[in-house]
């Protein structure tokens, strides 16, 4: 699709920060490397199929059937994210049109180690 195809968001901030009366600033490490990762796929796309198949998977049997590892390479550039536990937290919502429209995929990472490079 047009625009945006994986978009990745951090459930917090890297550092937090309390700023006393007296303007001095506390600053701790936030451990939660819980990111969200929204992909966003042509409803022709055949990754379509295979990340349904997952969903159903998970969705169906015992025990975490469906957690799986991921990695994304920007083949443009040097960044790479990747994370050895993630699940499909929201399939897509099914809309049809004349035209193709998108399938919007919602994944979580536990743990996201990301290396952001430049292109």
């Amino acid at each position: 699709m047009e625009g945006t195809s994986i978009s990745v968001e951090h459930e917090e901030d890297t550092f937090s920060h309390v700023t006393g009366d007296e303007g001095l600033v506390c600053r701790s490490k936030t451990l939660n490397r819980v990111a969200k990762i929204t992909f966003t796929l042509m409803q022709s796309s055949a990754a379509n199929d295979k990340l349904g198949v997952l969903l159903a998977l998970d969705r169906d049997s015992p025990n975490g059937a469906g957690i799986v590892p991921l990695s994304i390479v920007d083949r443009n550039g040097r960044t790479t994210l990747s994370a050895s536990q993630c699940w499909i937290s929201r399939g897509p919502d099914v809309n049809f049109d004349r035209v193709c429209v998108a399938r919007v995929w919602v994944i979580t990472a536990a743990r996201l180690e990301p290396t952001y490079g430049g292109n």
